[in-house]
């Protein structure tokens, strides 16, 4: 704990610490909301770092997506998931959710209904060829909540 540490050394060089920045550093208030802070910020920071790695694909991409959505639904006020629900669908096209529910890791399973509709329709338009092999395999896993789609 970093604020411990910071608290001895401003006790025990209180001669040559500044008193203003000596009261910040004891002032809870500052040090909870920092907490908070960082509480609400690191799943943003996680995920950031995830989809700006070299390696980084596109089916990954949804899942980092999806994942982040449930963080900040958990952890921030709904003005902000909205706010990152409108990012997402601008950031996310109808070819991501096709990869990832091609991709073997995830074939589609943490996908909404909505975006797998969005996949098939995508890939009924540009790729009508493709979607019955989508059908068989990209779709065989997909949790039974999604079955109804495939009907």
């Amino acid at each position: 704990d970093n604020w411990a540490t910071l608290l001895k050394v401003c006790d025990e060089h209180r001669d040559s610490i500044d008193t203003i920045v000596a009261r910040k550093v004891q002032d809870i208030s500052i040090k909870r909301n920092a907490e908070d802070y960082l509480k609400r910020m690191k799943p943003i920071a996680i995920a950031l770092d995830k989809v700006q790695s070299d390696s980084c694909m596109l089916s990954e991409a949804v899942e980092v997506w999806n994942r982040l959505s449930e963080d900040i639904a958990s952890l921030q006020p709904l003005v902000v998931s909205r706010k990152l629900e409108k990012r997402s669908s601008q950031a996310l096209t109808a070819a991501h959710y096709l990869t990832n529910i091609l991709d073997p890791r995830f074939m589609g399973r943490n996908l909404s209904i909505d975006q797998i509709d969005t996949a098939l329709e995508f890939c009924s338009t540009d790729y009508e060829t493709c979607l019955p092999t989508v059908l068989n395999f990209g779709l065989k896993m997909v949790h039974s909540s999604h079955t109804s789609v495939m009907n």
